[in-house]
This record gives structure tokens, sequence and C-alpha cells, in this order.
């Protein structure tokens, strides 16, 4: 088994990331991690920072990050996978695994849909889909009858997550839960992810474990309430 980061972010994808991939992958190379999901965001502020004038061009743009994160994953014998983070026009944000280029240029712009159209992209081409920080301070809890699962942890200490309910939100709706970091700035302390068998290879092949093993997950949460008491009391 390889520990692989779930959620994370990279410059030019999100303009809340700060890393370039080169040291995005070098980082978590150093950190132990055997594999690395890029989850760059789908939402109106991040779609309009992307090169290009039409949908696929911007869609193009997308992926060029993911080919290039990919590269530098290959040199540093790293697993390199895809998702995206769509933010949905009732306040949720939602990650999908499972899609390729084709499934974005056919669909316009996912953060024109809600939780229940984007559920039903997922169930209809067989995407994962889970909440991101499900209790985040200013986010809101989606319907858990419409997800697959929801991060049970997120290690991005700039933010109130609420684990312990998020924990507890899995467990009674009986959801897959996952973890991660969310990672975005150059040096941050690697939180979370999940356990996956060497012999995943891709995206697809990720999605069909998530959906059909108990995942095994991996946190620290110690690290995570540190810092983010430090963040506050810089604040």
């Amino acid at each position: 088994m390889i520990k692989l980061e779930t959620h994370c972010h990279c410059k030019g994808g999100s303009p809340c990331g700060q890393t370039p991939p080169k040291k995005l992958v070098e980082e978590y190379k150093n950190a132990g991690y055997g594999g690395i999901v890029l989850t760059n965001h789908s939402n109106e502020k991040s779609y309009n920072t992307y090169e290009g004038t039409t949908h696929k061009e911007k869609i193009n743009f997308f992926f060029s990050l993911y080919e290039e994160f990919e590269k530098e994953c290959v040199k540093n014998g790293l697993k390199a996978f895809y998702g995206i983070e769509v933010g949905t026009t009732d306040n949720n944000e939602f990650m999908l695994y499972g899609f390729n280029k084709a499934f974005l240029y056919d669909n316009k712009p996912l953060f024109y849909y809600n939780q229940k159209e984007l559920f039903a992209f997922a169930e209809k081409h067989n995407l994962f889909m889970y909440q991101t920080h499900p209790f985040r301070d200013g986010i809101s809890l989606g319907n858990p009858k419409l997800m697959h699962g929801a991060e049970s942890f997120n290690g991005h200490y700039n933010h109130f997550n609420h684990n312990e309910k998020a924990k507890e939100f899995c467990e009674k709706n009986k959801l897959i839960k996952i973890s991660g970091t969310d990672y975005h700035i150059v040096d941050e302390i690697k939180t979370g992810g999940i356990y996956i068998p060497e012999n995943v290879t891709d995206v697809f092949e990720l999605t069909n474990y998530i959906f059909n093993n108990k995942v095994q997950i991996f946190e620290n949460e110690e690290v995570y309430k540190t810092n983010l008491l430090r963040v506050k009391n810089k604040g």
C-alpha cells in the first residue's frame, strides 16, 4: 500500500494555490507519499483565470497543468491522479473523481450546477463524488443522500473544519470517509490522505477501488489543531 494525497491545489489551477507542480511533487516525495491527486477548483473565480476564451480552451489549460504535474510525478516515482473540486450554486464544494477531458468538454462549467444536478452527473458517469470540508465555517452542509462520501478529515489549518462533526456525519449517513490535506502553499505540512494498493494506476482504477473497498484513511489531527491555533492567534 502507498500513501495518497487526495486533495491538493497547484499554482495556476486555483487562485489560492501557490506552489508550482515541480515543487509540489518534490515536497510530497520528501514527505513519504507514493501518489497525489491534483484537485484544482471548478468555480467561477478559477475558471476566469484559465488561459483561453472558449470553454474548450479553458479545459485544455486545466489539463495542461495536470500534464505538467504528471511529468514531475513520473520523474520522482510518484503516481499521478486528477480530480476537480466543484463549487456548486448552493454554496457547497464537492470533489469528483473518475472523469476524462471529454466529460468536461461536453458539459457546461460544473459550477453552474447545484448538488442534485451534479450528483445526477456523477451517477450517470460512474464518478465518485464527495463533499469537501462539510463543516467548515462558511460552507453549507450538503444532502447526504446526494453524495457518495465526505471528508471526515480536512487538514487545511487556515480554516475551522470541525473534523469531529464530519466524522459523525459520515458514520451516521454511512458515507465513504476521505481524508486530505487540502494543500495550497509551499512547505505546508502534509496532514492527511488515504492508502491505496500499488497496482492502482489511473483515476478510473482509483474510483473503482474507493467504491468497492473499505478505504483506509490517515490523518494528523494534532498537527492540524496545533497550526490552527497559531493561525487563530495571529488573527
